[in-house]
C-alpha cells in the first residue's frame, strides 16, 4: 500500500494564491467605497447643516425687522453675521472650511385671488433661496439648495381711518370730514336737476315701446292681464244702448222704450209686444263692446222685471240675452246665452236682480261683438183671442270680459332722454354726480351723455369718454356717476339718455334721474389803491383764473390837477396786477387813490344783477374826429340798456392809450342791449395814432340795480347826457341813498366830443359822486368838453367774494405719535385722486425714551430713509417699505402733503402703519 503525500502542488499554491489576489482586491473596493459614501454623507449633512443654519437666520431676521429682510430683495446674494449677538445681512456670501454660504431675497407676486401667480408685488411675502457649494474632490462640485416663501404673518397694524382719530393730528389748511381727510374749503356751490317723468312731453322716446306715465318711465307690455266691459248698465244715459225688434209680421206689434220711473232703481228699458195668432215677435236692446285679446272669460250680469203678459195655453213668453258677432236683431232663440221664461205664476212688476252668467265659446278672437238682452212672444194657440200681449223689461245691465297672460316686453333696449339740456345758472366747475331711481326687476339701465344737446352722445370707454359708435356703448348708472367729474363742462349743459333693457319677460321703470354739479359763483373784489407814474403792485384778496380790472381815477388836487391823468393796468394774474395812472405827456405824478374792480372773466349774477367780464386783445385805435371800434356782444340777455366798464389792461406799448366804448356804429348813444363797440382811444394824442394792440377789459352791468353781494349793498346806474369836461365843472350824480364808505368805478359811455376824452372822479361823498370828462392836452390846452352819458358803480365798502368755492391748493397733516415696542415695517394707505391732485406721505421715528419718544428724526422721510433731505416720500397707496434706517426707533408719526387745482381735492380714507408687535 502506497504512503499518502503531505502538502501542496505547485499548481494547488498558484491557484490559491490568485485566488487569494482576487478576494483581497475584492475587499479592498469594497472597503474603499464605502469609505467615500460615508465621507460624501457627512460632507452632504454639514453642508444641509449649514444650509439649514441660513435659514434659520433668515427667520431670525425677519422676526426681528421684516423690512431688514425685504430689503435685501435687490437682486444680489447675501451673506449672514451674527458678531453683535443677533442675526443680520452682511457681505456676499459666507465661507466656513470648504462650504459656501448664499442668500437671495426675491419677490412674490399675488393674482387678484390672492394665489401665488404673476400680478401684484406682495411685499409681505418673500421667496428666499439658501444655497450651500463645496467641492467634494477636485472637478467634482456639489450643492445643497433650500427655496422656500417666508411671509410676515406676526405684525402689528397701526390703523387711523376715522375723525376721531384724525383730529388728534395737526391740520394745515386741510380738515378730516366724513371720516376722510381732505385739503380745507367747501368744494364749491353745489346745483342740481332732477326729472321725475311726471310729463311726456317734456322726453322723446318711442310710444309703441316706453310709456310715461305716473311719474315713471316705462316698457309697454303686451299681455298680463287686460279687461273691458259695457257701459251705462242702468240705461241714465241711453247713449250706448239702441233697439230694435226682432222677426215682427205685418199685423204685429213691437214697442221699445227707455222709461225713467219703475227701474232699478231710477231708468230701465222695456219691450212691449203684441202678437196675432201663430205669431213670432221680439224687441231687444244692443250694445257694442271690442275685446283686444282673443278667448278672454265674459261674464253678464242683468236684472230683469216681468210687468204683464195675456197668454193662453201653448204660448210662451221669454227672456233672453245673447252674445253676437254682428249687430241687428238675434239670428234664433237658439242662440241665447241666458233665457227666462215669463210663466204665470212670476211676480209681476217685481225686480228679479243677482242673474250673474258666463259665456266665452261666442267671443273666440280680437274684436268686436253685441250684448243683447230681448222680450220674446211665441203665439201657438190659434184660437180665442186673436192677439196675445207681453211687457217686460231689464235694468243693471252689464258684459265684463278679462284675460291673463304672461306679459311680454321690448327687448332692444328702446331709449328715452329728455327734449332739452339740463342749463345750470352759473359756470360749471364738474359735473358731480349721476344718480337713477328704478324698479329694474332683474333688467338693467344703461346711459349715455351728451354735452351739446344731443348733437352727440358719448359713453365711458374705461379710459374716457368717447363718442358712441356701437348699439352697446353705454355705462351702467354707477359707472356714470363714477366718471362724470371727467365730463365735459365746456358748454355748461348735459343731457342724459336712458335705455331700458329687458329679456322680454319683465318690465323695467325709471322713477328718477337727479344729476348735481359744482358751480362756480362770482369771484370778484372791489377795493383802492395809491400809486403814481410807476407801476403799483396790488395783491388780490381772491385767486383768478382770468381776472378782468376796471380803475377809476380820483382826481387830486394837489400837483397832478394840471395834468390829464388817466389809469392803466398790466399783468393783472391769478394773485395780483399792476397799476398806474399816466398822463399823455409822460410827467411824474404825485401819489393819488385809484379804486378798482377784478372780477373772473364770464357772465355772472352779482347779488341779482347780471353782470359779465370780458378781455381781448384788440389792434383798432380811435381818435379825433375818427371814432371807430369793435362790436362785441353780451354772453346774457339785458331787458333794458346795460352800462359798460372799460379799460386799458395790457403796456404792449408804452405810449399813453385810453379805451372808449358806445353803441354800435354810433359814438353818440350808449351800448344798447344788441350790444356796443369798444376800441382803444388815442384822443388827440398824435404820437398815439398808431400803437401795438392791447388788452382791453370790459365789465358788463345790469343797470338801475339796487342790490347787494355777499353782505354789501350797491347801486348801478346810467346817468343822463349830462356830464361835461374838467374845465366846465364836476358834475355830481346822486346815489338816491346814503353810502357810509363808497367806492365807486365808473366810465364814459359815449363820444359826442370829436376831440375824445375819459372819465375821472372829481368828487366823492356819502350820497353822491362827481365825475367830468377828461381831456388830454397834446393837440391844444383845452379840457372843456360837451355833454356825454356816464355810468357808475357804487358800493358800500370795498369787500372781496370768491364763488370758486373749492379747497386749498395745498395743505398738510401731521399726525399723533405713535408707540410700540418694536420695529416698523411698511405704509400703506386708501385714496382718491382726482385728477391734478396728489397725496404723497412721509414719517419721522424716534426711539424710545422711558415711554415717550426720545430725538426724531432730523428730517421727514420717505423711502429713502435719512438721507439728510425732506425731498422723496411714499407714492405708492399699495405699500411702500420702511427704510432699515429707522430699525431701532420705537415710535413713528406720519407727514400728508396734500395738492390739488383749488377745485378738487385728494381723499385719504385710512392710512396703516404695519410693524413687528
Amino acid at each position: 500500500m502506497e504512503k499518502k503525500q503531505k502538502g501542496q502542488t505547485l499548481v494547488e499554491i498558484v491557484l490559491a494564491v490568485g485566488i487569494f489576489v482576487t478576494l483581497a482586491g475584492g475587499i479592498t473596493v469594497l472597503v474603499l467605497g464605502s469609505l467615500l459614501s460615508e465621507r460624501q454623507g457627512g460632507e452632504l449633512t454639514q453642508a444641509t447643516s449649514y444650509m439649514q443654519e441660513g435659514s434659520e437666520a433668515v427667520r431670525s431676521i425677519g422676526e426681528e425687522a421684516w423690512n431688514k429682510l425685504a430689503y435685501m430683495d435687490d437682486g444680489a446674494t447675501h451673506g449672514l453675521d451674527n458678531g453683535s449677538g443677533v442675526w443680520d445681512f452682511s457681505g456676499t456670501s459666507n465661507t466656513d472650511g470648504k462650504y459656501t454660504r448664499t442668500i437671495d431675497v426675491d419677490s412674490v407676486t399675488r393674482d387678484g385671488g390672492g394665489d401665488i401667480n404673476p400680478g401684484t408685488n406682495d411685499l409681505e411675502t418673500k421667496e428666499i433661496t439658501v444655497t450651500t457649494d463645496w467641492d467634494f474632490a477636485p472637478g467634482r462640485p456639489k450643492q445643497t439648495v433650500s427655496v422656500y416663501n417666508l411671509t410676515n404673518w406676526n405684525r402689528g397694524l397701526w390703523t387711523e381711518t376715522t375723525d376721531a382719530d384724525f383730529n388728534d393730528g395737526t391740520f394745515s389748511n386741510t380738515v378730516a370730514n366724513s371720516d376722510t381727510l381732505i385739503l380745507s374749503g367747501s368744494g364749491g356751490t353745489t346745483d342740481s336737476n332732477s326729472w321725475d317723468f311726471s310729463t311726456s312731453g317734456e322726453y322723446t322716446f318711442d310710444p309703441l315701446k316706453i310709456e310715461v306715465t305716473g311719474g315713471q318711465a316705462s316698457l309697454v307690455g303686451s299681455g298680463g292681464t287686460v279687461s273691458g266691459s259695457t257701459t251705462d248698465p242702468g240705461f241714465d244715459t241711453g247713449a250706448p244702448w239702441t233697439s230694435g225688434t226682432w222677426d215682427q209680421g205685418g199685423s204685429d206689434y213691437v214697442f221699445n222704450n227707455r222709461y225713467p220711473t219703475y227701474g232699478n232703481p231710477t231708468w230701465w228699458v222695456y219691450s212691449y209686444l203684441r202678437g196675432r195668432n201663430n205669431a213670432e215677435l221680439g224687441g231687444y236692446w244692443q250694445q257694442a263692446f271690442t275685446t283686444t285679446v282673443d278667448d278672454p272669460d265674459v261674464s253678464v250680469t242683468l236684472d230683469y222685471q216681468p210687468w204683464t203678459r195675456t197668454l193662453q195655453a201653448n204660448d210662451h213668453g221669454y227672456f233672453y240675452a245673447f252674445v253676437d258677432s254682428s249687430p241687428g236683431a238675434p239670428a234664433s232663440p237658439g242662440n241665447a246665452v241666458w233665457s227666462h221664461e215669463f210663466v204665470a205664476g212670476d211676480p209681476v212688476q217685481t225686480w228679479v236682480t243677482g242673474n250673474t252668467f258666463t259665456d266665452s265659446g261666442n267671443v273666440t278672437t280680437a274684436g268686436t261683438y253685441y250684448l243683447k238682452v230681448a222680450l220674446w212672444l211665441d203665439n201657438r194657440n190659434a184660437g180665442g183671442n186673436p192677439y196675445r200681449y207681453l211687457l217686460g223689461g231689464y235694468d243693471n245691465v252689464q258684459l265684463d270680459w278679462t284675460k291673463t297672460t304672461v306679459p311680454t316686453y321690448p327687448s332692444d333696449n328702446p331709449p328715452i332722454n329728455p327734449t332739452g339740456s339740463w342749463d345750470p345758472d352759473n359756470k360749471v366747475v364738474t359735473w358731480t354726480s349721476f344718480t337713477e331711481t328704478a324698479t329694474k326687476n332683474g333688467g338693467e339701465i344703461y346711459y349715455q351723455l351728451s354735452s351739446d344737446g344731443g348733437t352727440t352722445w358719448q359713453y365711458w370707454n374705461g379710459s374716457a369718454w368717447v363718442t358712441v359708435v356701437g348699439a352697446t356703448d353705454y355705462n351702467t348708472a354707477s359707472q356714470v356717476n363714477s366718471q362724470i367729474t371727467s365730463f365735459d363742462t365746456s358748454t355748461g349743459i348735459i343731457m342724459f339718455k336712458a335705455f331700458l333693457s329687458s329679456d322680454g319677460t319683465y318690465d323695467v321703470l325709471l322713477d328718477n334721474i337727479d344729476i348735481t354739479a359744482e358751480i362756480e359763483t362770482i369771484t370778484m373784489e372791489v377795493g383802492e389803491v395809491t400809486t403814481d407814474e410807476t407801476w403799483a403792485t396790488v395783491s388780490t384778496a381772491n385767486t383768478y383764473t382770468s381776472p378782468v380790472v376796471t380803475a377809476l381815477y380820483e382826481e387830486q388836487t394837489g400837483s397832478n390837477a394840471a395834468y390829464s391823468v388817466s389809469t392803466r393796468v398790466r399783468n393783472a394774474g391769478s394773485n395780483s396786477f399792476q397799476i398806474r395812472i399816466e398822463d399823455p405827456s409822460g410827467a411824474d405824478l404825485g401819489d393819488s387813490r385809484v379804486r378798482y374792480i377784478v372780477m373772473e372773466e364770464g357772465a355772472w349774477d352779482m347779488g341779482s344783477t347780471k353782470v359779465e367780464a370780458h378781455k381781448e386783445s384788440i389792434a383798432t385805435v380811435a381818435r379825433k374826429n375818427n371814432w371807430i371800434g369793435d362790436n362785441k356782444g353780451y354772453d346774457q340777455t339785458y331787458a333794458s340798456n346795460p352800462l359798460v366798464l372799460h379799460q386799458v389792461m395790457s403796456d404792449n406799448d408804452t405810449r399813453w392809450i385810453e379805451s372808449w366804448v358806445s353803441s354800435q356804429g354810433n359814438k353818440n348813444d350808449p351800448p344798447n342791449t344788441s350790444g356796443f363797440q369798444i376800441a382803444m382811444n388815442a384822443a388827440e394824442v398824435a404820437a398815439s395814432y398808431a400803437h401795438n394792440p392791447e388788452i382791453l377789459g370790459w365789465i358788463v352791468v345790469q343797470a338801475g340795480q339796487d342790490d347787494s353781494i355777499d353782505g354789501n349793498n350797491f347801486r348801478t346806474r346810467i346817468t343822463g347826457d349830462t356830464v361835461r369836461g374838467h374845465a366846465n365843472g364836476c358834475y355830481n350824480q346822486n346815489y338816491g341813498t346814503t353810502f357810509i364808505s363808497p367806492y365807486v368805478v365808473a366810465d364814459q359811455e359815449t363820444m359826442d366830443g370829436g376831440d375824445g376824452g375819459w372819465l375821472v372822479e372829481c368828487a366823492l361823498s356819502g350820497t353822491a359822486v362827481g365825475v367830468h370828462v377828461e381831456e388830454d392836452q397834446e393837440g391844444d390846452p383845452d379840457r372843456s368838453h360837451t355833454t356825454e352819458i356816464a355810468a357808475y358803480v357804487v358800493f358800500e365798502d370795498s369787500f372781496s367774494v370768491s364763488g370758486k368755492g373749492g379747497y386749498s391748493p395745498s395743505g398738510t397733516y401731521e399726525s399723533s405719535d405713535f408707540g410700540t415696542a418694536s420695529n416698523f415695517n411698511l405704509i400703506k394707505w386708501t385714496e382718491t385722486v382726482p385728477p391734478s391732485t396728489d397725496l404723497r406721505v412721509q414719517i419721522k421715528t424716534a426711539p424710545d425714551a422711558s415711554g415717550s419718544p426720545g430725538a426724531w428724526s432730523p428730517t421727514w422721510c420717505g423711502p429713502e430713509g435719512e438721507d439728510g433731505d425732506e425731498t422723496d416720500y411714499f407714492t405708492n397707496p399699495a405699500g411702500e417699505l420702511i427704510h432699515p434706517d429707522h430699525i431701532g426707533d420705537n415710535w413713528i408719526k406720519y407727514k400728508l402733503s396734500l395738492t390739488g387745482p383749488g377745485s378738487d381735492t385728494p381723499i385719504l380714507a385710512d392710512i396703516t402703519v404695519n410693524y413687528k408687535p
